[in-house]
């Protein structure tokens, strides 16, 4: 029996094959570079990417915004930058090699160019914090340079159709929020859960919706009135990224994910006939068996199979993750023992406690592989409501048992009632850290030692915790409580916000990076553009020659 689509999942589905169209168009010269050449900067950029910990899907981006804030003092050469950015994408293979062609590149010229002009415009006011401002905007012009070389077509249809299907569902009435301002913390939220986007992401989603001729053919007025607001329009883009309801939305938000993630592969899998096995559903009475031939399987059948890769693939993707942890944790550790405890312990102690030295050195790594291998990936009764929410996606008619409405509340508590629990909260800060205190004393940690512990263990803890969130996606069904995890989420919940808060710290005064950036990037591009100047010349004299 045929069905009725919605417009959303028709325009999920259109955004998908023109996706693929554009993926096939390949006009003009394609930008090639040497591949021994390239072999050497894939190996760099691997170390780079151990020493500072991200997503996988955002590393190309913060390469392009990494190689603007080096390149970018050559403000008068918009196309000698695009066309270096693009060669050392390819090298560090951030993108395919002869896969960028040079019209692609004279258009990231032209979006230079209207950044240069901005930044000589700012420049010109003299405004206070104008160099942050700048620095900004680079991280905007890095999100659309990587929106040229990869359009996020299916990203956005993808946040659109959550969008449609969660805004109306969602009240904040009783906040007393507008519902324009609703909607936007809705749409951040749906970004963040959906499709990981950070901070400079949403900024440049946000910047396009209050100035969109900005990323089009901007006029003179437009430049004018960005340069002279520029601290007002980064300052209201900041509130709206850390506004007081977007951490709660983005825990109810996150729940819906699944449905979305599931029906994304689907339509992967099956590029060209998914519009119509949705509208013409296939039906089978054979029971499910994911050994079966495909071809023989009912639509939501189908759907069940898509959900059981889906989880392997999660746990596979969680223990690269891990092992990103783990040689992250050791670097760090590493670091913290050449410059702090080794020498601390040489000089002010006379020996070097090898105990904890191995304690600090495996401890950490182990906990992170535990915590991957005990991650177990969600079950049939989960499958069978992600099929149902995809269902609810994708025809208008479906009864809504998933995607139902959702009342937000922040609660409001009296003074009393938050003294009392920020005194609890207090003593059970204390009793946690202070029994690893304890147990370090009794291990013979001396004061160094023992910090490095507790720094690398709460970061663990929080990378840990991480990890199993990220499964989490995938899972639509409630968790039941008891009191084993009732009482393991209080006396962890210290160690897991001081982890978070020095995850954050470290990331922000992370000295591998300083050296990395500073003192070894540049002039090792350097070295490697005059390598294959040198390759290249040599060839042009042998072929002169022959």
């Amino acid at each position: 029996m045929q069905k009725r689509l919605s417009k959303r999942a028709n325009d999920l589905f259109d955004a998908f094959n023109e996706a693929s169209i554009l993926a096939k168009k390949k006009r003009g010269s394609l930008i090639k570079v040497n591949e021994v050449i390239g072999t050497l900067s894939f190996f760099y950029e691997k170390i780079r990417t151990a020493v500072d910990y991200r997503e996988e899907h955002l590393l190309r981006k913060s390469a392009i915004l990494r190689i603007l804030k080096r390149r970018f003092v050559d403000k008068n050469k918009a196309w000698n930058i695009a066309d270096s950015l693009v060669r050392e994408l390819i090298r560090s293979r951030h993108l395919k090699n002869m896969s960028v062609t040079e019209e692609t590149v004279f258009a990231m010229s032209g979006i230079l160019n209207k950044y240069i002009f901005l930044n000589n415009q700012i420049a010109k006011r003299e405004l206070p914090n104008s160099k942050k401002k700048i620095e900004w905007l680079l991280s905007i012009a890095a999100c659309e340079i990587d929106n040229l070389l990869k359009p996020k077509i299916v990203e956005t249809a993808l946040v659109n159709c959550m969008y449609d299907m969660l805004a109306k569902k969602i009240s904040l009435e009783q906040q007393g929020i507008k519902e324009g301002e609703k909607d936007i913390q809705v749409y951040i939220a749906i970004h963040r859960a959906l499709i990981k986007s950070d901070d400079d992401i949403l900024s440049y989603h946000l910047l396009r919706l209050h100035f969109p001729n900005w990323f089009e053919k901007p006029s003179y007025q437009t430049i004018e009135k960005i340069a002279n607001d520029i601290n007002l329009i980064k300052d209201g883009i900041d509130r709206q990224l850390h506004h007081k309801m977007a951490n709660r939305l983005y825990q109810l938000v996150r729940k819906y994910v699944a449905p979305f993630v599931i029906l994304k592969s689907f339509i992967e899998q099956n590029p060209e006939s998914a519009r119509e096995l949705f509208t013409n559903p296939p039906e089978s009475s054979v029971e499910f068996d994911p050994f079966q031939p495909p071809d023989i399987l009912s639509l939501e059948d189908k759907l069940r199979s898509v959900c059981a890769e889906k989880y392997a693939e999660f746990k596979k993707k969680l223990r690269r993750k891990a092992v990103r942890a783990v040689i992250y944790i050791l670097l760090t550790k590493i670091l913290l023992a050449l410059v702090i405890e080794v020498p601390y312990e040489l000089i002010f102690l006379s020996l070097v406690n090898y105990q904890a030295f191995i304690v600090n050195i495996l401890v950490p790594p182990f906990l992170i592989f535990l915590v991957a291998l005990l991650v177990r990936v969600p079950g049939e009764k989960n499958s069978d409501k992600i099929v149902s929410g995809i269902k609810e996606i994708v025809y208008d008619d479906e009864k809504r048992k998933i995607f139902v409405k959702e009342r937000v509340l922040l609660r409001k508590r009296k003074f009393i009632f938050n003294f009392i629990f920020s005194f609890l909260y207090l003593l059970v800060f204390s009793i946690t850290f202070g029994f690893i205190i304890w147990a370090l004393h009794r291990l013979d940690f001396n004061v160094v030692s023992g910090t490095i512990f507790v720094v690398l263990f709460s970061i663990v803890c929080f990378f840990g915790v991480s990890l199993r969130q990220s499964v989490r996606e995938l899972v639509l069904q409630t968790e039941k409580e008891n009191v084993i995890t009732f009482l393991f989420d209080i006396f962890t919940l210290p160690i897991l916000r001081f982890g978070r808060w020095i995850s954050n710290s470290f990331s922000r005064v992370n000295v591998f990076i300083f050296v990395m950036d500073f003192l070894i990037e540049a002039p090792f591009q350097l070295m490697i553009e005059i390598i294959e100047d040198w390759i290249v010349y040599i060839k042009e004299k042998r072929e002169e020659i022959l």
